[in-house]
């Protein structure tokens, strides 16, 4: 594998990808610098490849996962339940303007049945939507990554409560039904760039998926653009958003460095602090 090597050993290692050999032993994957490439770890852009990345995501090994370029096929939820993990795409998301966008670079995308409660990515370490106070997720870092609802998968990628440390940023999501991307709380935590062209809502940030609000506190975002939103039949707990470019609830001591939100069809910006 380009940038990977394989180390020899009598028996597997259970928290790293292994190979079995017809001797006998285990070639055990050994990323340079403990990036792992995810086409090596099962993932792959030919078919349906949610449980080998949620299994990628659970091996302790490693703490840093890259998505080469391509179009992954999705049909279950990705779960990242681990802290201080970074993933990481190929490239900016540059994606194509107009009514056939397409995301470029390293893509997420849904195949799966009509979810709008459900998400590409939901990053918690209890695997849920449910924010609990004690739980926060610490250290996830997620950049160059695109993720495309397909118009069937709720959100695209959906953090219930980030806190301490991490970020998000150069992230896309279109065509999701309910929100591109979600961020429901948030402490101390400094992002980039987020763009979500084509969703039910674009960007929904201090608000859950039953629509109740909650702090963003000393967050700050380089730039935040939602686009093209549509009424879509999405999540019920957040319905009265639809058609909304940008969406904040009870911000405080907190920055955008640039908001933009054109041709969305119910509002631009809907912002309320504290």
């Amino acid at each position: 594998c380009d940038g990977a090597l394989f180390t020899i050993y009598d028996a597997p290692d259970q928290s790293r990808y292994n190979v079995s050999l017809d001797n006998g032993k285990y070639a055990v994957y050994t990323p340079y610098n403990d990036i792992a490439d995810m086409t090596v770890l099962g993932a792959t852009t030919t078919r349906e490849c949610a449980d080998e990345i949620n299994s990628a995501f659970n091996l302790t090994g490693y703490n840093h996962f890259y998505f080469p370029s391509g179009e992954y096929h999705i049909a279950k939820t990705i779960l990242l339940k681990r802290d201080y993990v970074t993933i990481e795409g190929s490239i900016a998301p540059s994606p194509t303007s107009g009514a056939s966008a397409k995301c470029e670079g390293s893509t997420l995308k849904w195949v799966g049945t009509e979810a709008p409660d459900s998400a590409i990515m939901l990053v918690n370490p209890k695997g849920s939507f449910s924010i609990e106070t004690n739980y926060p997720s610490r250290g996830v870092v997620i950049e160059r990554l695109s993720f495309d609802g397909n118009q069937l998968a709720g959100y695209g990628l959906f953090v219930p409560f980030m806190a301490y440390s991490g970020s998000l940023d150069k992230i896309y999501a279109q065509g999701c039904v309910s929100a591109g991307i979600a961020i429901a709380q948030s402490w101390l935590v400094d992002n980039g760039d987020l763009n979500a062209w084509y969703n039910g809502i674009g960007i929904l940030i201090g608000v859950d998926s039953q629509g109740s609000t909650h702090s963003i506190f000393q967050t700050t975002f380089s730039s935040l653009n939602g686009h093209n939103s549509t009424v879509l039949n999405g999540a019920s707990g957040i319905s009265s958003f639809r058609g909304t470019g940008v969406v904040i609830r009870k911000q405080g001591a907190s920055h955008i460095n640039l908001l933009d939100a054109e041709s969305n069809e119910t509002c631009g910006a809907d912002i309320d602090a504290y």
